[in-house]
């Protein structure tokens, strides 16, 4: 009896072990993605991971996006983190050619980190890290990359072995004591997987903060071309349930087969010439007629309009008017010193007078100092603009805390994007743009008071993104 129970027992293990194989064989090529903006661990604490997206293999890479303006977390009296703009993406990306699975990408960051350890002060001006897979000679290639900007020590700037010594002075003899690495630009990759850090700093096996990490991973041959559609015989149709080609019914007159509804379905009516059949409408409709290049057939206007493919540089196609228009790019202040109202931002310090009346200066792009901008598509580097907002008068100084309206102008259709924007120390702020983004005009906006409308300051730049023929992707 006990024989014959272990052997059933054996037969069923097999069967589950052989059941578990077939499923293994039969999970196809995918990839996978994380981004996380901030993770800070000291043990025995729970870990702190408030802005991140995605997760590690097996689970499918999907795009999805998360962000916070402000974030400030404290752990154990020990160590206090506090930043601005900080976001987290996943995306997946689709191949040229298609290939059978879409690779990942992923970017994460945030500006204005201030980071208190110690008794230390030490901040960065904004980091951000990106990493991705593309399709290489039928190979996953994967690349990474990551800016740290500005590093100082309480107000001074410092070079990363002098930060480490300082860390290790402030810790010595404290809960933190222990082996001490700081990592700028880390990346950690294999033939399959790719991991990039901004800021990672470890303080032997009891502090772990990561700043700006980016993972993206493959399983499988992602890159193979999907298998060529299936022809089939005259006398045959293709049924989509399994894939393979069946009989053709025989339908009676008039009538068709329809493989998606498994059913023979009426033909469309003849229609008379000059017009074409409408599946939704059911009857025959007019033709629109043959627009000239550069305009499209509008159906509500019921005649050929320009649709902006062929808008000068510099200017951009305005749907309202069905015309294109001139961007032209300037800063525009009210001097108006009115105190009256709730004011945005505080002079000279972030305890200083209530700002009403301000002027946005120096805002460019980092990547070459101008207000406008042009890129290609491949391989083109993160977008990040700043610039400085000072007081009205002849006297100007920093208006510290204020926040701003960012703009994104798409096709002469304005979009408010709710970045978080605010301007710190000496006036400044940072705008990190995400990697997927196209043509656009981007507006910056000061408003005195934020309870109205008025906007006092505003300063405008031209973002531009061509293909490798040198065509604009809008």
């Amino acid at each position: 009896m006990n024989m014959r129970r272990m052997a059933a027992a054996a037969a069923v293990m097999i069967a589950a072990l052989l059941v578990l194989s077939a499923g293994a064989r039969a999970a196809g090529p995918s990839s996978s993605c994380s981004a996380s903006a901030l993770r800070l661990q000291l043990a025995p604490l729970p870990t702190i991971e408030p802005v991140a997206t995605g997760a590690a293999a097996p689970a499918p890479c999907v795009t999805h996006g998360a962000g916070q303006a402000q974030l400030n977390q404290s752990l154990g009296g020990l160590i206090t983190v506090a930043t601005q703009n900080v976001y987290a993406i996943t995306q997946t990306v689709t191949q040229n050619p298609a290939t059978v699975s879409d690779l990942p990408s992923a970017a994460a960051g945030a500006t204005n980190l201030q980071l208190t350890l110690a008794g230390l002060h030490i901040t960065v001006d904004a980091i951000d890290s990106v990493a991705s897979a593309t399709c290489v000679n039928g190979a996953p290639a994967f690349t990474g990359s990551s800016k740290v900007v500005d590093v100082k020590l309480n107000g001074t700037d410092i070079s990363l072995d002098a930060l480490i010594d300082a860390i290790a002075k402030a810790v010595n003899g404290s809960a933190l004591g222990g082996l001490i690495q700081l990592h700028v630009n880390e990346q950690t990759k294999t033939s399959t997987s790719l991991i990039q850090r901004a800021l990672h700093l470890q303080i032997g096996s009891i502090l772990n903060l990561v700043v700006g990490e980016s993972s993206v991973s493959t399983s499988g041959d992602v890159c193979a071309l999907p298998a060529p559609p299936i022809t089939c015989a005259p006398g045959t149709v293709l049924d989509p349930t399994t894939n393979t080609c069946v009989p053709n019914p025989n339908c009676p007159a008039g009538s068709q087969y329809d493989p998606t509804a498994h059913a023979c379905v009426q033909n469309p009516p003849q229609c008379p010439a000059g017009t074409t059949f409408d599946p939704q409408a059911h009857a025959c409709v007019t033709n629109p007629p043959n627009c000239p290049a550069g305009t499209a057939y509008d159906p509500a206007a019921r005649a050929c309009v320009p649709n902006g493919s062929s808008c000068p540089s510099g200017s951009t196609f305005d749907p309202s008017r069905h015309t294109c228009v001139e961007v032209i790019t300037k800063t525009v202040t009210n001097t108006n010193t009115n105190t009256s109202g709730n004011g945005n931002g505080n002079i000279g310090t972030a305890n200083g007078p209530l700002a009403h009346c301000g002027h946005l200066t120096g805002v460019a792009f980092v990547n070459n100092k101008k207000v406008s901008l042009t890129q290609r598509y491949r391989g083109h580097d993160r977008v990040v603009v700043r610039g400085r907002l000072i007081s009205c008068g002849s006297s100007p100084l920093p208006i510290i805390g204020a926040k701003l309206d960012v703009v994104h102008i798409i096709n002469g259709v304005r979009h408010l994007v709710k970045t978080g924007v605010k301007t710190r120390a000496r006036g400044r702020f940072t705008l990190i743009l995400p990697r997927n983004i196209r043509t656009r005009s981007i507006e910056f906006d000061y408003r005195g008071d934020l309870n109205k409308a008025k906007v006092v300051s505003r300063s405008t730049l031209r973002y531009t993104l061509r293909n490798s023929k040198g065509k604009v992707l809008r």
